[in-house]
């Protein structure tokens, strides 16, 4: 690609960053419509939870791609909200780690069903094979971002 033929409505990383945007109001709105009083930044650490309960911040951190003032921001959402408590690692206290409430834990099924249903429509008229192939791209793209050992 050169210059003179790249388009912004046709590049990679305009589509993807409208296909990002799409998907997160939807699900946004999705969850307001199910009731439920979680933002998107929060399902993605709920859904860390849900996989292993307990995770330290700044596992966390990682797990979503974000930075450490991000995650505890959403954390404080969730422990206001009732759906998360911190407490402090039992080797090193100076660790925090964030459980999951019986609130969270119950609100599990209708977060997933939502989420389920919110990838339905996205990918309504999508075939399985193109899905795949799309989902091996995006892959593909995010390996050739990803930051070079050795800071290269």
């Amino acid at each position: 690609m050169t210059h003179e033929s790249y388009t912004l409505h046709d590049s990679l990383g305009y589509l993807v960053h409208r296909a990002v945007r799409a998907l997160a109001a939807r699900l946004s709105e999705n969850f307001a419509r199910a009731g439920l009083d979680v933002t998107v930044e929060q399902w993605k650490v709920l859904v860390n939870l849900y996989e292993r309960d307990g995770q330290p911040q700044g596992e966390l951190c990682e797990r979503i791609g974000k930075d450490k003032t991000g995650v505890t921001r959403l954390v404080a959402g969730l422990v206001r909200r009732g759906l998360a408590v911190r407490m402090p690692g039992e080797s090193d206290r100076r660790v925090r780690r964030v459980w999951l409430t019986d609130k969270a834990k119950s609100l599990r099924e209708r977060l997933f069903a939502t989420v389920v249903r919110t990838l339905e429509e996205a990918q309504a008229g999508i075939g399985g094979e193109a899905l795949a192939c799309c989902k091996d791209v995006l892959r593909r793209v995010a390996g050739n971002l990803a930051p070079r050992a050795g800071g290269d």
